[in-house]
């Protein structure tokens, strides 16, 4: 059963007039935040975190914590400060997925960042075959929403094809868990 899902990005988040959270950055709402909100109303709970990019891992560990989170996701943040959020994030026993959304210039953090992760997941199968090339770590494929309700990519769809993703990643234990495995040698 997911607890919670924590989305971390670089992009600036601030609440909008109804409560809910806006961004300036289109790709945040299509790849965050209209998901994270369709999938609370499937009943599971996320948290959006923005303007990432200088986090204090300490700090960020005591609210993840707070949350009881699960699930990190680390999206759109450049930079080494993405390897040390998702170190911490696998100290505290979560599962990271790395999204690498269409991100096509793949730097050596977001290949190290893509080591550390659990599970990758790229915008279109052309970036999920860079990343897969320059990782070798298999990647799932979920597309941008269009915010249009109904459709192929619509946030409702969208945020199913999330859940799927979390859904097989919670079938294997964490990288963290004592399951006898040399580092580095997979299960």
């Amino acid at each position: 059963m997911l607890r919670h899902i924590a989305w971390f990005n670089e992009a600036p988040v601030e609440p909008s007039a109804d409560g809910s959270l806006t961004s300036t950055d289109a790709t945040m709402s299509c790849r965050c935040l209209a998901p994270a909100r369709e999938l609370e109303k499937l009943g599971v709970e996320c948290s959006v975190f923005g303007n990432m990019h200088d986090a204090d891992p300490a700090h960020v560990s005591k609210h993840l914590q707070k949350l009881n989170c699960d699930i990190v996701v680390i999206g759109k943040i450049s930079g080494p400060s993405l390897i040390k959020l998702a170190r911490a994030a696998k100290h505290l026993g979560c599962y990271v997925v790395a999204d690498f959304g269409n991100e096509t210039g793949i730097s050596a953090d977001l290949v190290k960042l893509g080591e550390i992760a659990d599970q990758i997941v790229a915008a279109t199968a052309e970036v999920a075959a860079l990343v897969l090339k320059k990782t070798g770590s298999p990647v799932l494929v979920i597309p941008d929403c269009d915010e249009k309700p109904g459709g192929k990519n619509s946030p409702d769809a969208i945020a199913h094809l999330w859940l799927e993703g979390f859904k097989k990643l919670k079938l294997k234990p964490p990288a963290c868990a004592n399951t006898n495995t040399p580092v580095g040698q997979k299960n």
